[in-house]
């Protein structure tokens, strides 16, 4: 049983999130506290769309993230 507990919470700790920098936008994978970066991206269409190829690409389907808010592909 903790071994499902676990794994679901570590589910819930993976994400790939969307950050404003000075000059774009960054888009990194978080795990839990640490933060790998993935890319930057000029503008936010660009940045949106390397999130999501990079949500689709690891193991499971992560969830996108911008300013907190959960984003969905198609909007």
């Amino acid at each position: 049983m903790n071994i499902l507990r676990t794994n679901k919470h570590d589910h819930h700790e993976r994400h790939i999130r969307i950050m404003p920098t000075g000059f774009g936008f960054s888009v990194t994978l978080q795990k839990g506290l640490q933060s790998v970066l993935i890319g930057f991206a000029d503008n936010f269409a660009a940045a949106k769309s390397m999130a999501f190829i990079a949500a689709k690409t690891k193991r499971a389907n992560l969830d996108v993230l911008y300013l907190e808010q959960k984003l969905k592909e198609d909007e």
